[in-house]
């Protein structure tokens, strides 16, 4: 999935050198002992990865990655990842020799679309250092869909005889669902009153499920009956896998 213009036009060097040159609130924080603002009951924050170009996008896939913090001293990360993508084409040919003309047209119309949720409770060490070691735990779902349509028609005109036409037509659905149990162990930096950078690794466990079915319709020339075929399938996995290191920032208000 694309980044928005605007998260990409967001370099992670500068929101990280106006983030520097803010008042040193969490340095004031450490040496009176009391957590920073970011991390105090009721604050929210908003999540953004840094990317190998050093500019911001969506965070772990989320389209949105929102974090609360809360009167335990810990907090909920929450995200939402929808996408949608739709496809048509139609295209036309033709070749011809000494004894045929043949013409071909078709049709395409093919759509997908996904949302998925997750959440994550994380446990944040409570000290009043500038970083702040966590860990967390939570449940995954997504739900995904998809359709897909093509029509061709191919026409044989040879000289002196009517032209045949054989029409093929081809219809995909698929439907699934995912749900998981997702881990991460990682550290937060405030750099600013209200910037955090952090970096974690993360680990998966889900299982994925998902029903595909075509149909493929061949009608000939006349007097012939159209032929059809269907094929039906489902697929089940189990899925342990680990994300690696991650690099993010969250901006508090």
């Amino acid at each position: 999935m694309s980044r928005p213009a605007f998260l990409r036009s967001i370099p992670f060097a500068a929101l990280l050198a106006v983030a520097l040159a803010l008042p040193p609130s969490v340095a004031v924080a450490a040496d009176e002992g009391t957590a920073p603002d970011a991390l105090a009951p009721g604050s929210w924050s908003v999540q953004f990865s840094v990317q190998p170009d050093f500019q911001l996008g969506s965070y772990s896939g989320s389209t949105l990655s929102l974090k609360k913090h809360l009167a335990s001293g810990n907090a909920l990360r929450m995200g939402l990842s929808v996408g949608w993508s739709n496809l048509s084409d139609d295209l036309t040919g033709s070749t011809a020799d000494t004894t045929v003309f043949r013409s071909q047209s078709s049709v395409l119309d093919a759509n997908t679309w996904s949302l998925g949720i997750n959440a994550l409770y994380l446990w944040y060490a409570h000290n009043a250092a500038p970083v702040h070691a966590y860990w967390g735990l939570g449940p995954s779902f997504t739900i995904t869909h998809g359709h897909d349509e093509r029509t061709a028609v191919l026409t044989n005109s040879p000289p002196g005889v009517p032209a045949s036409s054989l029409t093929l037509f081809d219809e995909q659905k698929s439907d699934g669902w995912s749900t998981g149990l997702g881990g991460v162990l990682g550290a937060e930096w405030l750099v600013a009153r209200r910037v955090g950078v952090f970096a974690e690794y993360g680990t998966s466990f889900g299982y994925n499920h998902v029903e595909m079915k075509r149909v493929s319709t061949q009608t000939f020339p006349s007097p012939s009956a159209p032929v059809t075929n269907r094929d039906d399938q489902t697929r089940n996995r189990w899925d342990f896998s680990g994300s690696g290191g991650r690099l993010g920032v969250s901006v508090y208000y």
